[in-house]
């Protein structure tokens, strides 16, 4: 009997420690489903703001910024199109109105060649190939002279020589084959004046590409054209230059600044004259401002040198007294002069 009875124990024993094991799992596992639908933690708001640059005031369109126009403005998230600093935005133009307190982002900017050009220049491409692009060894923000090699039209049944010269100097090369500098940042090109060094360093591993005789000779041995930043007054001469003779691009070293002095020599005749009636202030503006001397053209006598422009007047000098001067004259000693009527 009491045999029976140790069992019993025993097994009530062992149900007991089953059923707390049981318990103890059962009560983990509602635990874990608890946290789960917990709502999830929810993490502070950085303090971290970050800075771009914003308009000042109403920014007008096509004229470059300055620096009294910005204002610092503090956002949550960086801007990968935005200024951080005044001076990355100093000198950027605007494309259209930008209204005050907007942020600023380069998407609103001029960008690529435009950007590139100083006032008073325009881009214009000229044909090149291996023998006139100095060898295709030429690179976007080099500088380059052009030569012209100019048969003149024949006169009158008879031919003039031809003739070489050097027709403008220190141009900068915007673009060269399918290589240019637009990647700018809506800088004006001031801003710009030396030429980024991995381009040039890229334009320098094409040529060694295209010497080392592989399939692939890049994108200067290929070049047809060159795109050039050329002052407005001068255009007239570049463009018909290309079109009547041959132009020859050499090559100069970026600190050699010497150029031609176009006011020795003789000015060519323009297409069209100032129109009478006009001071001499009127029709010295009329022959020495940029936009004007373009707009009054050149013909290829003129740029073959046949025709030449009259000189050019002089400023006006002090009026002469109406008061007819008596004629005679006048013999001048240490002590004075003395002045002899002569007699008509």
């Amino acid at each position: 009997m009491h045999k029976a009875i140790r069992i019993v124990a025993l097994l009530l024993v062992i149900a007991a420690v089953v059923l707390a094991a049981l318990a103890l799992m059962l009560g983990r596992q509602a635990k874990t489903q608890d946290i789960g639908h917990q709502a999830p933690l929810v993490q502070p708001a950085s303090t971290h703001a970050y800075r771009t640059m914003a308009a000042a005031a109403d920014l007008p369109p096509g004229q470059p910024i300055r620096r009294e126009q910005l204002v610092e403005l503090s956002i949550a998230q960086p801007s990968a199109d935005g200024f951080a600093t005044p001076d990355e935005a100093t000198g950027a133009i605007p494309l259209r109105a930008i209204p005050a307190g907007t942020a600023l982002s380069r998407t609103q900017f001029a960008q690529g060649v435009s950007a590139l050009l100083m006032p008073g220049e325009r881009a214009l491409a000229v044909p090149v190939d291996e023998l006139t692009g100095a060898g295709n060894r030429i690179a976007p923000g080099d500088h380059v002279d052009v030569f012209l090699s100019l048969r003149p039209a024949a006169n009158d049944g008879v031919r003039a020589p031809p003739q070489s010269r050097l027709l403008l100097s220190r141009l900068r090369v915007l673009g060269y084959g399918a290589m240019d500098l637009s990647e700018g940042t809506g800088r004006p090109a001031d801003a710009q004046a030396e030429p980024p060094q991995d381009r040039r360093a890229q334009a320098i591993a094409g040529q060694g590409e295209a010497s080392s005789g592989g399939s692939d000779r890049g994108a200067q041995a290929n070049a047809r054209s060159a795109l050039l930043a050329v002052p407005v007054e001068q255009a007239n001469a570049l463009l018909l230059g290309a079109q009547s003779g041959k132009l020859f691009l050499a090559l100069r070293h970026p600190g050699d600044a010497g150029v031609a002095d176009a006011n020795l020599f003789a000015q060519p005749a323009t297409v069209l004259r100032p129109q009478a009636g006009l001071d001499d202030a009127q029709r010295l503006a009329a022959l020495s401002a940029p936009e004007n001397a373009a707009f009054s053209g050149i013909d290829l006598e003129a740029l073959a040198g046949s025709s030449q422009r009259t000189a050019a007047p002089a400023i006006a000098s002090p009026r002469r007294s109406s008061t007819p001067r008596e004629r005679g004259v006048e013999i001048i000693r240490g002590d004075g002069r003395t002045h002899h009527a002569q007699a008509r």
